[in-house]
């Protein structure tokens, strides 16, 4: 029975390990990979280069599943999910007070403490303003 490390090992790239071992920011378009692909790529490059990630997917249910399956692979304390902080697009009187809070605790361990981390979103939820780390700070 293989275990979920033997399967992430599977799948290093020792050639794109080194592009993400690089110091200057990159941006990675994959494409080809399907179903938990994407997951078991991202989480051997994530192990073997030490470097934080933000992976932006089409929308909030493509975010859900990769999250799962990163948090799974990865563990919770490495992997969490921006969401939006609205139900439904353009109606900020409908907000979800569990995704503020979401939102508000991974912008709170962004600014404090680990870095080494992957943060799942999509474009909606990067397109919303959030509090300065002075603001947060301060209603913390």
């Amino acid at each position: 029975m293989t275990t979920k490390e033997e399967l992430v090992q599977a799948f290093v790239n020792p050639q794109l390990n080194e592009v993400f071992k690089q110091k200057e920011p990159i941006n990675l378009f994959l494409k080809g990979l399907v179903g938990s692909g994407i997951s078991l790529v991202t989480a051997a490059v994530f192990k073997e280069t030490r470097n934080p990630m933000l992976l932006v997917v089409n929308d909030r249910e493509e975010g859900a599943y990769l999250f799962n399956d990163l948090e799974n692979l990865i563990g919770e304390n490495r992997v969490f999910f921006f969401p939006g902080s609205s139900r439904l697009p353009y109606q900020t009187e409908r907000t979800d007070n569990a995704n503020v809070l979401q939102r508000a605790e991974l912008l709170s361990r962004l600014s404090d403490t680990e870095k080494h981390v992957i943060v799942v979103t999509y474009p909606e939820a990067l397109g919303e303003k959030v509090a300065t780390r002075k603001q947060l700070k301060q209603n913390t």
